[in-house]
This record gives C-alpha cells, structure tokens and sequence, in this order.
C-alpha cells in the first residue's frame, strides 16, 4: 500500500494509503506506458502461473541448500 499522506493530529501521525495495487497496476495508472508496450506487458503477466513460480522457486532454493551442506564439512576454518 502506497502512503499518500501523513498528518500530525496532535501528538499523534495520521497516515492514509491508497489502495493495494500491483506495481503493474500502478504503471499502468500513471500513463507512462504506450498502447503496445501495455498490450505486450498484459500478455506476458496473463502466462505467469504464481504458484507454478513458488515450486520452482523451492526446488532452486532446495538445491543450493543441498550444495551448501554438501560443501561445509570440507571447508576449512
């Protein structure tokens, strides 16, 4: 959530956020983006799988924890 704005009420700050966005979303609203490259964006998010990401994320981070503890007791202090 972005802050928009903060202010002192008191001894005490208020602050107000905008609503939860994407940071694509965000891009997208600030209007910085053309026609194709938006086009082109929203066709690359739509094939995202977010859980398919998470469990190849799990295996890569699985291996490299297995070399880790393949290669500490050969190391030397």
């Amino acid at each position: 959530m972005k802050l928009i704005e903060k202010k002192r009420v008191g001894a005490t700050i208020k602050k107000v956020h905008d609503i939860p966005r994407t940071p694509f979303e965000r891009l997208c609203k600030s209007g910085i983006l053309k026609k194709a490259e938006k086009k082109k964006m929203q066709e690359k998010i739509k094939g995202v799988n977010p859980f398919e990401l998470q469990e190849k994320l799990k295996q890569k981070i699985l291996t490299i924890l297995k070399h880790a503890a393949i290669d500490e007791p050969n190391m030397k202090k």
